[in-house]
């Protein structure tokens, strides 16, 4: 068993534009999944993908994530911790 597990996505509908460009556009930010936090990339943990890295991370035994969201101008990467607590309301 690995330390960490890794899911890559590529937002289609956002997928010709930098990250920062379609957050700025409120049509755009629900879509996306991260944000930037003083510099620091996070993901939305209301959002799905933070539930279904925390399914990858409980099913692998794996005590992180690494989260990367690609488009044709960047990638963008947010480290998803283990939460025991969400481990028992997924699979309990």
């Amino acid at each position: 068993m690995g330390d960490m597990t890794v899911e890559v996505k590529c937002v289609w509908s956002v997928r010709l534009i930098e990250p920062e460009v379609a957050l700025s556009d409120p049509k755009n930010f629900k879509k996306w999944c991260l944000f930037c936090d003083n510099g620091v990339w996070k993901i939305d943990r209301d959002h799905d993908f933070y539930h279904q890295m925390q399914g990858a991370i409980h099913f692998t035994n794996c005590k992180s994530a690494h989260f990367l969201v690609w488009t044709t101008k960047e990638l963008k990467s947010a480290v998803v911790s283990k939460e025991t607590k969400v481990g028992l309301t997924l699979f309990f």
